[in-house]
């Protein structure tokens, strides 16, 4: 047994490499192309992308085609493939300054993803595609780059089938059993959290009674079907939880709206007696549970003790606070942290006396004004606090409770340091500590108690390491050496948990070390192609180490004959298809550029980073903005201005517009003009499709403080591609 165990080990070590190597390839495409290096030409950046896309896929169908034990790997660089497919896309967007972030970039890439996940069946296509519609409605409805004016009951419109749609799907795929249960469960929260977001008030205040209505209905039902209908415990807690979040805010908003002596005090009532009630059907639960030992029962108790504890809490400790401050004006932070302390003691002294929702409220509640406080008060009293919090979190058995106050241990411990230390020093002695605690664990002799604290320990030195690789105000060397050790630390704990199967553990470090390779994206002290050329090499230096790990254990492998992707010659297709689409994209381009009208409009640029292609200016061109048609054009609506240059040969705005094939007023082409297609976003605001101009990273200052003009080349049909700027 121990045997098969190593043996399996191994095999997940490599699987883990491959995984790593082709993540960082990846991550070095983006990155690369991102940087948009002005050494590169079109046509050097449009065949070097066309070889990688090729690579990725010629690799996928070489390694399923050669290593039939390992079926991982070709559908991870099948995946890989589909992802350049995207940089492709956006590559195009980026040479020829279509829209930054365009929601048509996301559906185009959309088209595949999709139809590799209904002709492979496998989940992370499935979940590729399911995020690729979300951004492309993202941006549709909200987009980056060109400014869009929507009603309020449009945006409510699409919100609410959005979490509709979001909610049907998770409760369809898991009444139909599907396998793919994180999609399900994604799906579900995603539709939780768009229902939190639209009822609070501020978001679209003409519609909140209608959406809170909707709201509550739909939790209903929804609560009635997974309860009797289809139980599933995962979606029934999401359901529970949202609705706990969102009594919760609701009630601390109409406490800061109608605060006054007498409301506060009938909140507290209102939420002792919920949490008393509580404790007598916890009884109930407990005895029904004695008697018939069903496991579903203690569930249930489980549920109602944390959702009740948890928001009684939140609102109780809001309102005694509120009315403290109506009643005492300016009584001492030190008190309320006096008071949470005495809560915490009344819970280690009567603990297991106390009904259990009963006392995980006590907790709540003197944790909350722990946090709210404990940064305003003498450090010995923080320091009492800590020690509180520990001895609580020993005695605790509840995995919720053992999170919220190993996590509040933290926070004090940080407003404990903050005042007369640089973050720098107070992160490395956040990790220390907690690596301090985790060498720790060695003391405790329970496995339960000691699996608990490597857990939350290896977490938060995870967390406080994470943060130490943003700060850069740190010495350019230390910068760098925090980023290299974390990403080597991480990389190491990533082999040896997934060896050991220690799965919380390993989770825990891949999702560190996935937020790193997103995060770094976003870091402006590294240059990208930089980081692309480091990313590259460990990439190739990980795939290498899979392939002679996996060449060693030839002997231990069965003899498999070659296998093949499922519906492989489909999958060829689709991928003729993508290659298709960059080349007949490019040619359409290339030939605008050849043969379009060189013009020259004013602008006013800005200087964000897209999501894939790196640094771009947001135009704005003075036809922009034409306050004339104002209220005559209906957002969405085509046409064609007429452009006329000047005395210094810049385009403006005549007055006069075509729409329809018809001209607004009596009119002649002249040969200088030049009619270029436009669409209304709403008032007097239009839009061109040239409103992004991508720039080599790091020049975006010089960029922006130096342009005044941008050449735009307008074809015979009207379509205008933005050339350059000046």
């Amino acid at each position: 047994m121990d045997q098969e165990q190593q043996r399996l080990g191994h095999s997940r070590i490599i699987d883990l490499a491959y995984l790593f190597g082709v993540s960082l390839l990846v991550a070095a495409v983006v990155y690369f192309f991102a940087a948009n290096w002005s050494a590169l030409g079109h046509g050097s950046k449009i065949s070097l992308i066309t070889l990688l896309l090729l690579g990725f896929y010629g690799i996928a169908f070489f390694f399923r085609y050669r290593l039939p034990w390992r079926p991982f790997v070709g559908k991870l660089f099948l995946l890989g493939g589909v992802i350049a497919f995207g940089v492709s896309v956006a590559l195009l967007g980026q040479m020829y300054n279509s829209h930054a972030d365009s929601y048509l970039l996301f559906l185009v890439w959309l088209a595949p993803a999709f139809l590799f996940a209904v002709l492979t069946k496998l989940q992370s296509f499935y979940l590729l595609s399911y995020m690729l519609l979300h951004a492309t409605i993202g941006f549709f409805l909200f987009p980056s780059s060109v400014a869009i004016y929507r009603s309020e009951g449009e945006l409510v419109a699409w919100l609410v089938c959005l979490a509709l749609g979001n909610a049907l799907l998770g409760l369809g795929l898991e009444a139909r059993q599907s396998p793919y249960r994180a999609l399900s469960y994604l799906s579900y929260l995603v539709s939780q959290l768009i229902w939190l977001v639209i009822t609070m008030r501020w978001v679209f205040e003409s519609y909140t009674y209608l959406l809170n209505s909707l709201y509550l209905l739909v939790s209903i039902v929804f609560l009635y079907w997974l309860w009797k209908k289809r139980p599933n415990r995962v979606l029934l807690l999401l359901t529970v939880g949202s609705v706990a979040v969102y009594v919760a805010a609701k009630a601390i908003l109409w406490m800061l709206e109608h605060g006054s002596e007498l409301f506060f005090v009938l909140i507290l009532l209102l939420a002792g007696l919920t949490v008393f009630a509580a404790g007598f059907v916890i009884k109930k639960l407990r005895n029904v549970y004695e008697k018939q030992k069903n496991q579903e029962v203690r569930w249930w108790q489980s549920l109602i003790v944390h959702a009740v504890s948890t928001v009684s809490a939140v609102v109780a400790t809001t309102a005694f606070i509120g009315l403290m401050t109506m009643v005492a004006q300016s009584l001492l932070s030190a008190l309320y942290v006096l008071l949470a302390a005495a809560l915490l003691v009344t819970v280690l002294i009567f603990g297991k006396r106390l009904e259990e929702v009963w006392r995980h409220t006590i907790v709540h509640v003197g944790v909350l004004l722990t946090l709210a406080f404990v940064w305003d008060v003498p450090t010995y009293l923080a320091l009492v606090s800590v020690l509180l919090l520990l001895l609580l979190w020993y005695k605790e058995e509840s995995v919720w409770m053992d999170l919220l106050l190993y996590g509040a241990t933290n926070v004090v411990l940080l407003f404990i340091f903050w005042p007369d230390r640089s973050t720098e020093a107070i992160m490395w002695l956040m990790v220390g500590l907690n690596l301090l605690a985790l060498a720790g664990r060695l003391l405790l002799k329970e496995p339960l108690l000691k699996k608990r604290l490597t857990v939350q320990a290896m977490l938060y030195s995870l967390l406080f390491g994470f943060v130490l690789t943003f700060l850069t105000t740190s010495p350019p060397s230390a910068y760098y050496l925090y980023n290299a050790l974390f990403f080597a630390v991480t990389t190491y704990l990533g082999f040896r948990f997934v060896r050991s199967n220690e799965q919380v553990l390993a989770r825990t470090v891949l999702v560190f070390w996935f937020a790193f390779l997103f995060y770094k994206y976003y870091d402006l002290v590294w240059r990208l192609l930089h980081k692309s050329v480091a990313l590259f090499l460990l990439g190739l230096l990980l795939l290498a180490v899979a392939i002679m790990l996996d060449r060693k254990r030839k002997e231990e492998r069965d003899d498999l004959p070659p296998a093949h992707f499922a519906n492989q010659w489909a999958l060829v297709v689709v991928i003729c298809l993508q290659l298709a689409f960059i080349g007949f994209q490019y040619a359409q381009y290339e030939r605008q550029l050849a043969n379009g009208s060189l013009i020259k409009l004013e602008l006013e640029p800005l200087d964000p980073r897209s999501l894939l292609q790196g640094d771009y200016l947001t135009l704005q061109f003075s036809i922009s903005h034409i306050p004339e048609l104002e209220g005559k054009m209906q957002r969405g609506e085509k046409l064609k201005l007429v452009l006329s240059p000047d005395d210094q040969n810049v385009y403006h705005y005549t007055g006069i517009y075509q729409q329809n094939g018809a001209y607004n007023q009596p009119y002649t082409l002249q040969e200088e003009d030049v009619l270029m297609n436009g669409k209304a976003t709403g008032y007097d605001r239009f839009s061109f499709g040239i409103e992004s101009y991508f720039i080599e990273e790091g020049s975006g200052s010089e960029a922006e403080s130096e342009a005044e003009y941008a050449y735009v080349k307008v074809a015979e049909n009207g379509n205008a591609l933005l050339v350059e700027i000046e």
